[in-house]
Protein backbone atom coordinates (compact mmCIF):
# COMPACT_ATOMS: atom_id res chain seq x y z
CA UNK A 1 0.00 0.00 0.00
CA UNK A 2 2.68 2.66 0.57
CA UNK A 3 4.33 1.41 -2.27
CA UNK A 4 1.36 2.84 -4.47
CA UNK A 5 0.97 5.59 -2.53
CA UNK A 6 4.33 7.28 -3.37
CA UNK A 7 3.51 5.88 -7.28
CA UNK A 8 0.47 8.38 -6.85
CA UNK A 9 2.40 10.89 -5.30
CA UNK A 10 5.24 10.44 -8.18
CA UNK A 11 2.50 11.08 -10.68
CA UNK A 12 1.12 14.15 -8.96
CA UNK A 13 4.30 15.95 -8.60
CA UNK A 14 5.02 15.36 -12.56
CA UNK A 15 2.00 16.57 -13.83
CA UNK A 16 1.82 20.07 -11.27
CA UNK A 17 5.49 20.52 -10.98
CA UNK A 18 6.85 22.79 -13.67
CA UNK A 19 8.34 20.53 -16.47
CA UNK A 20 11.39 20.63 -19.51
CA UNK A 21 9.02 20.31 -22.20
CA UNK A 22 6.67 23.29 -21.32
CA UNK A 23 6.52 25.83 -24.95
CA UNK A 24 6.84 29.72 -24.15
CA UNK A 25 6.46 32.47 -25.79
CA UNK A 26 9.09 33.66 -28.64
CA UNK A 27 7.18 36.40 -30.07
CA UNK A 28 3.40 37.72 -31.08
CA UNK A 29 2.45 40.78 -32.69
CA UNK A 30 -0.75 41.88 -33.72
CA UNK A 31 -1.81 45.14 -36.25
CA UNK A 32 -5.44 46.22 -36.71
CA UNK A 33 -5.86 46.83 -40.89
CA UNK A 34 -6.61 50.45 -39.74
CA UNK A 35 -3.47 51.36 -38.59
CA UNK A 36 -1.88 49.33 -41.34
CA UNK A 37 -0.61 52.94 -42.58
CA UNK A 38 0.84 53.71 -39.30
CA UNK A 39 2.27 50.73 -38.63
CA UNK A 40 1.38 50.63 -35.27
CA UNK A 41 2.15 47.15 -34.65
CA UNK A 42 1.67 45.81 -31.01
CA UNK A 43 3.23 42.33 -29.32
CA UNK A 44 6.06 40.68 -27.73
CA UNK A 45 9.61 40.89 -28.68
CA UNK A 46 8.05 42.09 -32.55
CA UNK A 47 11.89 42.65 -33.94
CA UNK A 48 13.46 39.94 -32.97
CA UNK A 49 14.43 37.48 -35.71
CA UNK A 50 13.11 33.73 -35.57
CA UNK A 51 12.28 31.01 -37.10
CA UNK A 52 8.75 30.90 -39.58
CA UNK A 53 8.52 27.53 -40.22
CA UNK A 54 5.54 27.09 -42.93
CA UNK A 55 4.49 30.64 -42.48
CA UNK A 56 7.52 30.89 -45.42
CA UNK A 57 4.33 29.60 -47.33
CA UNK A 58 2.92 32.78 -47.44
CA UNK A 59 5.83 34.96 -48.10
CA UNK A 60 5.86 32.56 -50.74
CA UNK A 61 2.31 33.05 -52.07
CA UNK A 62 3.25 36.67 -52.01
CA UNK A 63 6.06 36.58 -54.34
CA UNK A 64 4.61 33.98 -56.75
CA UNK A 65 1.73 36.49 -57.02
CA UNK A 66 3.52 38.81 -57.29
CA UNK A 67 5.77 37.77 -60.40
CA UNK A 68 3.31 35.34 -62.08
CA UNK A 69 -0.07 36.27 -61.16
CA UNK A 70 -2.59 34.43 -60.56
CA UNK A 71 -3.67 32.70 -63.68
CA UNK A 72 -0.55 31.95 -64.51
CA UNK A 73 0.08 28.43 -65.68
CA UNK A 74 2.96 26.20 -65.61
CA UNK A 75 3.09 23.80 -68.97
CA UNK A 76 3.95 20.43 -69.86
CA UNK A 77 4.57 19.32 -73.49
CA UNK A 78 4.35 15.82 -74.05
CA UNK A 79 5.87 14.84 -77.75
CA UNK A 80 4.76 11.41 -79.24
CA UNK A 81 6.00 9.66 -82.13
CA UNK A 82 4.10 6.21 -83.42
CA UNK A 83 6.61 3.73 -84.72
CA UNK A 84 5.58 0.84 -87.36
CA UNK A 85 5.59 -1.55 -84.94
CA UNK A 86 2.77 -0.48 -83.06
CA UNK A 87 4.72 0.98 -80.44
CA UNK A 88 5.37 4.98 -79.76
CA UNK A 89 8.02 7.08 -78.14
CA UNK A 90 7.02 9.21 -76.27
CA UNK A 91 9.14 12.67 -74.31
CA UNK A 92 7.87 15.06 -71.66
CA UNK A 93 8.87 18.43 -71.76
CA UNK A 94 8.80 19.59 -68.20
CA UNK A 95 7.79 23.28 -66.90
CA UNK A 96 8.53 22.45 -63.81
CA UNK A 97 4.58 22.38 -62.67
CA UNK A 98 4.54 21.37 -58.55
CA UNK A 99 1.82 19.64 -58.83
CA UNK A 100 2.25 16.71 -61.69
CA UNK A 101 1.31 13.48 -59.83
CA UNK A 102 -1.00 11.02 -60.66
CA UNK A 103 -4.36 12.38 -61.79
CA UNK A 104 -2.40 14.95 -63.87
CA UNK A 105 -0.20 11.44 -65.15
CA UNK A 106 -3.98 9.95 -65.56
CA UNK A 107 -5.30 12.67 -67.83
CA UNK A 108 -1.73 12.68 -69.96
CA UNK A 109 -2.54 9.09 -70.72
CA UNK A 110 -6.36 9.87 -71.55
CA UNK A 111 -5.07 12.00 -73.77
CA UNK A 112 -2.61 9.65 -75.48
CA UNK A 113 -4.84 6.53 -75.79
CA UNK A 114 -7.52 8.86 -77.68
CA UNK A 115 -4.26 8.81 -80.10
CA UNK A 116 -3.96 5.92 -80.23
CA UNK A 117 -0.80 5.64 -77.82
CA UNK A 118 -0.97 2.59 -75.18
CA UNK A 119 2.62 1.02 -75.78
CA UNK A 120 5.38 3.04 -75.53
CA UNK A 121 8.80 1.57 -76.08
CA UNK A 122 10.32 4.34 -74.00
CA UNK A 123 9.50 7.14 -72.02
CA UNK A 124 11.76 10.02 -71.69
CA UNK A 125 11.36 13.30 -69.81
CA UNK A 126 13.59 16.57 -69.14
CA UNK A 127 14.97 18.45 -66.02
CA UNK A 128 12.30 20.24 -65.44
CA UNK A 129 9.66 17.66 -65.30
CA UNK A 130 8.92 17.36 -61.65
CA UNK A 131 7.07 14.31 -60.93
CA UNK A 132 5.98 12.27 -57.68
CA UNK A 133 3.17 10.05 -57.64
CA UNK A 134 0.89 11.44 -54.70
CA UNK A 135 1.65 15.23 -54.57
CA UNK A 136 -0.79 15.69 -52.04
CA UNK A 137 -1.01 13.20 -49.65
CA UNK A 138 0.71 14.01 -46.05
CA UNK A 139 3.95 12.11 -46.40
CA UNK A 140 4.77 14.46 -49.81
CA UNK A 141 4.10 17.53 -47.57
CA UNK A 142 5.57 17.13 -44.28
CA UNK A 143 8.83 15.33 -46.64
CA UNK A 144 12.10 17.18 -46.33
CA UNK A 145 13.58 18.73 -49.67
CA UNK A 146 16.32 20.62 -51.42
CA UNK A 147 15.95 23.81 -53.82
CA UNK A 148 16.80 20.79 -56.13
CA UNK A 149 14.43 18.30 -55.50
CA UNK A 150 12.99 16.63 -57.28
CA UNK A 151 16.37 15.70 -59.56
CA UNK A 152 16.03 13.48 -62.67
CA UNK A 153 17.27 10.59 -60.63
CA UNK A 154 14.38 10.74 -58.11
CA UNK A 155 12.01 11.54 -60.39
CA UNK A 156 12.87 8.26 -62.52
CA UNK A 157 12.53 6.54 -59.69
CA UNK A 158 9.89 7.93 -58.44
CA UNK A 159 8.63 6.62 -61.70
CA UNK A 160 10.27 3.24 -61.68
CA UNK A 161 8.28 2.26 -58.65
CA UNK A 162 5.13 3.05 -59.85
CA UNK A 163 3.90 -1.07 -61.09
CA UNK A 164 0.99 0.67 -62.78
CA UNK A 165 0.55 3.90 -64.48
CA UNK A 166 -3.04 3.61 -63.98
CA UNK A 167 -3.57 2.82 -60.43
CA UNK A 168 -6.46 4.90 -58.72
CA UNK A 169 -7.80 5.99 -62.32
CA UNK A 170 -10.96 5.40 -61.59
CA UNK A 171 -10.76 8.26 -58.12
CA UNK A 172 -9.35 10.84 -61.36
CA UNK A 173 -12.17 10.13 -63.77
CA UNK A 174 -14.48 11.06 -61.13
CA UNK A 175 -12.75 13.85 -60.02
CA UNK A 176 -12.21 15.20 -63.11
CA UNK A 177 -15.83 14.86 -64.24
CA UNK A 178 -17.13 16.75 -61.26
CA UNK A 179 -14.73 19.82 -62.79
CA UNK A 180 -16.33 19.34 -66.32
CA UNK A 181 -13.37 17.48 -68.05
CA UNK A 182 -13.54 14.84 -70.21
CA UNK A 183 -11.53 11.87 -69.62
CA UNK A 184 -11.55 8.31 -71.26
CA UNK A 185 -13.71 5.87 -69.20
CA UNK A 186 -10.90 3.56 -69.22
CA UNK A 187 -7.26 3.72 -69.65
CA UNK A 188 -3.98 2.03 -70.19
CA UNK A 189 -0.05 2.74 -70.69
CA UNK A 190 2.82 -0.13 -70.84
CA UNK A 191 6.02 2.06 -70.69
CA UNK A 192 9.51 -0.84 -71.33
CA UNK A 193 11.76 2.06 -70.51
CA UNK A 194 11.89 5.12 -68.75
CA UNK A 195 14.83 7.74 -69.28
CA UNK A 196 15.95 11.21 -68.42
CA UNK A 197 16.77 13.36 -71.41
CA UNK A 198 18.12 16.72 -71.05
CA UNK A 199 16.04 20.02 -72.97
CA UNK A 200 19.26 20.81 -74.76
CA UNK A 201 19.55 16.93 -76.40
CA UNK A 202 15.54 17.05 -77.27
CA UNK A 203 15.62 16.41 -81.28
CA UNK A 204 11.70 16.89 -81.55
CA UNK A 205 11.64 16.20 -85.12
CA UNK A 206 9.07 13.82 -86.38
CA UNK A 207 7.04 14.20 -82.89
CA UNK A 208 3.59 15.71 -82.21
CA UNK A 209 2.71 17.08 -79.39
CA UNK A 210 0.20 18.07 -76.78
CA UNK A 211 0.73 20.75 -74.27
CA UNK A 212 -0.96 20.55 -70.89
CA UNK A 213 -1.43 23.32 -68.51
CA UNK A 214 -2.11 23.04 -64.79
CA UNK A 215 -5.10 24.86 -62.56
CA UNK A 216 -4.19 28.51 -62.28
CA UNK A 217 -1.81 29.60 -59.91
CA UNK A 218 -4.08 30.68 -57.50
CA UNK A 219 -5.47 27.33 -57.51
CA UNK A 220 -2.34 25.68 -56.50
CA UNK A 221 -0.84 27.90 -53.86
CA UNK A 222 -4.70 27.59 -52.25
CA UNK A 223 -3.85 23.38 -52.07
CA UNK A 224 -0.11 24.20 -51.05
CA UNK A 225 -0.89 25.77 -47.84
CA UNK A 226 -4.26 23.79 -47.06
CA UNK A 227 -2.19 20.92 -46.26
CA UNK A 228 1.29 23.44 -45.81
CA UNK A 229 3.19 21.10 -48.89
CA UNK A 230 6.84 21.41 -48.66
CA UNK A 231 7.04 19.71 -52.07
CA UNK A 232 5.00 21.90 -53.51
CA UNK A 233 5.78 24.89 -52.50
CA UNK A 234 9.59 24.49 -52.75
CA UNK A 235 8.99 23.59 -56.27
CA UNK A 236 7.07 27.17 -56.79
CA UNK A 237 10.19 29.06 -54.78
CA UNK A 238 12.60 27.89 -56.93
CA UNK A 239 10.38 27.87 -60.24
CA UNK A 240 10.24 32.27 -59.20
CA UNK A 241 14.58 32.03 -59.44
CA UNK A 242 15.06 30.58 -55.66
CA UNK A 243 16.54 32.30 -52.24
CA UNK A 244 19.31 34.66 -54.30
CA UNK A 245 15.88 36.38 -56.48
CA UNK A 246 13.78 36.34 -53.46
CA UNK A 247 16.39 38.35 -51.23
CA UNK A 248 16.55 41.03 -54.16
CA UNK A 249 13.09 40.95 -54.55
CA UNK A 250 12.07 41.37 -50.78
CA UNK A 251 15.17 44.95 -50.62
CA UNK A 252 13.54 46.15 -53.20
CA UNK A 253 10.07 45.51 -52.85
CA UNK A 254 9.73 46.93 -49.00
CA UNK A 255 13.17 47.55 -48.32
CA UNK A 256 13.82 44.73 -45.84
CA UNK A 257 17.59 43.34 -46.03
CA UNK A 258 18.59 39.76 -44.11
CA UNK A 259 18.50 41.61 -40.83
CA UNK A 260 15.10 41.62 -41.41
CA UNK A 261 14.12 37.95 -43.16
CA UNK A 262 16.29 35.39 -44.13
CA UNK A 263 14.35 33.10 -46.47
CA UNK A 264 16.48 29.59 -47.88
CA UNK A 265 13.82 27.64 -49.57
CA UNK A 266 10.13 27.95 -50.19
CA UNK A 267 8.43 25.71 -47.40
CA UNK A 268 10.52 27.21 -44.31
CA UNK A 269 11.80 23.50 -43.27
CA UNK A 270 15.13 22.79 -42.41
CA UNK A 271 17.76 23.24 -45.29
CA UNK A 272 21.50 22.06 -44.43
CA UNK A 273 23.98 24.10 -46.27
CA UNK A 274 27.51 22.97 -45.40
CA UNK A 275 26.98 21.09 -42.96
CA UNK A 276 24.75 23.37 -40.77
CA UNK A 277 21.14 23.77 -40.75
CA UNK A 278 19.27 26.78 -41.55
CA UNK A 279 15.68 27.86 -41.20
CA UNK A 280 13.58 30.75 -42.54
CA UNK A 281 13.67 33.58 -40.43
CA UNK A 282 11.91 36.95 -39.82
CA UNK A 283 10.62 39.21 -37.79
CA UNK A 284 7.18 39.12 -36.13
CA UNK A 285 6.36 43.10 -37.32
CA UNK A 286 8.20 41.99 -40.88
CA UNK A 287 5.83 39.15 -42.08
CA UNK A 288 2.69 41.98 -40.57
CA UNK A 289 4.27 44.18 -43.20
CA UNK A 290 4.57 41.80 -45.79
CA UNK A 291 0.69 40.84 -44.98
CA UNK A 292 -0.26 44.29 -45.45
CA UNK A 293 1.29 44.57 -49.08
CA UNK A 294 -0.03 40.73 -49.81
CA UNK A 295 -3.50 42.23 -49.08
CA UNK A 296 -3.15 44.95 -51.47
CA UNK A 297 -1.15 42.05 -54.43
CA UNK A 298 -4.16 39.88 -54.03
CA UNK A 299 -6.78 43.09 -54.47
CA UNK A 300 -4.94 43.79 -57.38
CA UNK A 301 -5.85 40.61 -58.65
CA UNK A 302 -9.48 40.71 -57.58
CA UNK A 303 -8.36 37.73 -54.86
CA UNK A 304 -8.93 37.89 -50.93
CA UNK A 305 -6.88 36.04 -48.76
CA UNK A 306 -9.01 33.22 -48.22
CA UNK A 307 -8.21 32.03 -51.99
CA UNK A 308 -4.95 31.71 -50.89
CA UNK A 309 -4.98 31.14 -47.36
CA UNK A 310 -6.99 28.24 -45.56
CA UNK A 311 -9.94 29.23 -43.71
CA UNK A 312 -9.94 27.46 -39.95
CA UNK A 313 -13.14 25.43 -39.61
CA UNK A 314 -14.40 26.17 -43.56
CA UNK A 315 -11.35 24.13 -44.89
CA UNK A 316 -11.90 21.26 -42.83
CA UNK A 317 -8.76 19.03 -43.78
CA UNK A 318 -6.45 22.07 -43.27
CA UNK A 319 -4.14 21.88 -40.24
CA UNK A 320 -5.10 25.54 -38.99
CA UNK A 321 -8.91 23.64 -39.22
CA UNK A 322 -7.37 20.81 -37.33
CA UNK A 323 -5.46 22.71 -34.96
CA UNK A 324 -7.06 25.70 -34.17
CA UNK A 325 -11.01 25.56 -34.59
CA UNK A 326 -13.31 26.81 -31.84
CA UNK A 327 -16.83 28.48 -32.02
CA UNK A 328 -14.51 31.82 -31.79
CA UNK A 329 -12.31 30.86 -34.30
CA UNK A 330 -14.20 29.34 -37.39
CA UNK A 331 -14.40 30.71 -40.44
CA UNK A 332 -13.19 34.39 -39.03
CA UNK A 333 -9.16 32.95 -38.48
CA UNK A 334 -7.26 32.66 -42.29
CA UNK A 335 -3.88 31.49 -41.34
CA UNK A 336 -0.90 29.61 -42.20
CA UNK A 337 0.07 26.91 -39.46
CA UNK A 338 4.03 26.43 -39.12
CA UNK A 339 6.03 23.68 -37.25
CA UNK A 340 9.39 22.78 -37.27
CA UNK A 341 12.10 21.91 -34.38
CA UNK A 342 12.55 24.79 -32.35
CA UNK A 343 8.84 26.04 -32.90
CA UNK A 344 4.99 26.30 -33.68
CA UNK A 345 3.41 29.34 -35.30
CA UNK A 346 0.66 30.51 -36.54
CA UNK A 347 0.05 33.66 -38.81
CA UNK A 348 -2.41 35.28 -40.99
CA UNK A 349 -5.19 37.88 -40.75
CA UNK A 350 -8.69 37.66 -38.60
CA UNK A 351 -11.87 39.00 -39.47
CA UNK A 352 -13.45 40.72 -36.15
CA UNK A 353 -16.08 43.22 -35.19
CA UNK A 354 -13.70 45.95 -35.26
CA UNK A 355 -12.23 44.69 -38.69
CA UNK A 356 -9.56 42.93 -39.91
CA UNK A 357 -6.72 42.34 -37.97
CA UNK A 358 -2.79 40.97 -39.28
CA UNK A 359 -1.23 38.76 -36.61
CA UNK A 360 1.36 36.19 -35.80
CA UNK A 361 2.04 33.55 -33.26
CA UNK A 362 5.72 32.18 -32.46
CA UNK A 363 6.20 29.45 -29.69
CA UNK A 364 9.37 28.33 -28.74
CA UNK A 365 9.62 24.35 -28.51
CA UNK A 366 12.32 22.20 -27.16
CA UNK A 367 11.43 20.08 -30.70
CA UNK A 368 9.24 17.20 -29.13
CA UNK A 369 5.60 16.06 -30.14
CA UNK A 370 4.47 16.96 -26.78
CA UNK A 371 5.83 20.25 -26.52
CA UNK A 372 4.50 21.31 -29.71
CA UNK A 373 1.26 20.56 -28.57
CA UNK A 374 1.66 22.61 -25.56
CA UNK A 375 2.63 25.22 -27.93
CA UNK A 376 -0.82 24.72 -29.90
CA UNK A 377 -2.83 24.78 -27.21
CA UNK A 378 -1.47 27.95 -26.14
CA UNK A 379 -1.69 29.53 -29.22
CA UNK A 380 -5.48 28.54 -29.80
CA UNK A 381 -5.96 29.84 -25.98
CA UNK A 382 -4.59 32.79 -26.67
CA UNK A 383 -5.85 34.15 -30.29
CA UNK A 384 -9.34 33.24 -29.01
CA UNK A 385 -8.55 35.99 -26.12
CA UNK A 386 -6.93 38.25 -28.26
CA UNK A 387 -10.44 37.65 -30.82
CA UNK A 388 -12.95 38.40 -27.97
CA UNK A 389 -11.18 40.58 -25.55
CA UNK A 390 -9.11 42.83 -27.88
CA UNK A 391 -11.35 42.77 -30.83
CA UNK A 392 -15.15 41.89 -29.46
CA UNK A 393 -14.92 38.99 -31.04
CA UNK A 394 -14.75 37.21 -34.38
CA UNK A 395 -17.18 38.11 -37.76
CA UNK A 396 -17.69 34.71 -40.04
CA UNK A 397 -16.66 35.09 -43.08
CA UNK A 398 -18.72 34.11 -46.16
CA UNK A 399 -16.68 30.96 -47.54
CA UNK A 400 -16.59 28.07 -49.20
CA UNK A 401 -14.11 24.97 -49.47
CA UNK A 402 -13.52 23.97 -53.28
CA UNK A 403 -12.08 21.03 -54.52
CA UNK A 404 -8.67 21.10 -55.81
CA UNK A 405 -7.73 19.56 -59.49
CA UNK A 406 -3.98 20.04 -60.20
CA UNK A 407 -4.79 20.29 -64.04
CA UNK A 408 -7.11 22.49 -66.85
CA UNK A 409 -9.55 20.93 -69.45
CA UNK A 410 -8.14 22.70 -72.00
CA UNK A 411 -5.16 21.39 -73.99
CA UNK A 412 -3.19 22.59 -77.20
CA UNK A 413 -2.28 20.26 -80.21
CA UNK A 414 0.88 20.77 -82.57
CA UNK A 415 1.19 19.18 -86.04
CA UNK A 416 4.30 17.23 -86.51
CA UNK A 417 7.67 18.72 -85.97
CA UNK A 418 9.58 19.10 -89.25
CA UNK A 419 13.41 19.45 -89.77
Amino acid sequence: MYRNQRSLLFLVFLFLAPTAWCSSLNSFCHLAAGNSSGLEIQGTNTDEKLPIASVSKLITSYWALIEKGRDYRYYTKVFYKKNADGTSLVHIQGGNDPYFGKEFLHFVISELNAKGIKSVKELSFDEKFKFTWNVSSKAVAIGDYTPESPTPDEVLRNLLRVKNLTADYAKTLVFAKEQGIAMASSAQLSVRKFSFQKEAEFQSNGFEFIAFRSSPLNVLLKEMNRNSNNYGSNIIFESIGGAKEFKKFIEKRLNLTSEDIEIFNGSGNRLTIEGTGNYNSARCSVVLKILIDFENVLKAQALKFEDIVSVVGADATSSSSNLYKNDVTENSVIAKTGTVSPAILLAGVISTKKGSVYFMYNMKTNGTRRDWRDAQRKIKLQITNLIQKEYNGGVPISYQAIKFIPFDKESEESPIQQP
